[in-house]
């Protein structure tokens, strides 16, 4: 990280934090998304947007399809 200037240092900082934290929430919840928002005090469609940005996925199904 010294290599990098402070803004991007801190920004992959940041990243790598929110990753360990979303994975923690999601395991933690078994890959439950609304039980793991719940528990973050996020919206439900705000997580399942910062999960999508790390390549990550809850273990049930990710979307509901044609109602």
């Amino acid at each position: 990280l010294l290599e990098l200037p402070f803004c991007a240092a801190k920004a992959a900082s940041l990243e790598a934090v929110e990753r360990r934290y979303l994975e923690a929430r999601l395991t933690r919840h078994r890959g439950n998304v609304a039980r793991a928002a719940r528990a973050s005090h996020m919206d439900r469609k705000n997580l399942s947007r910062k999960l999508q940005d790390y390549g990550l996925r809850g273990f049930g199904r990710t979307s509901r399809g044609p109602r």
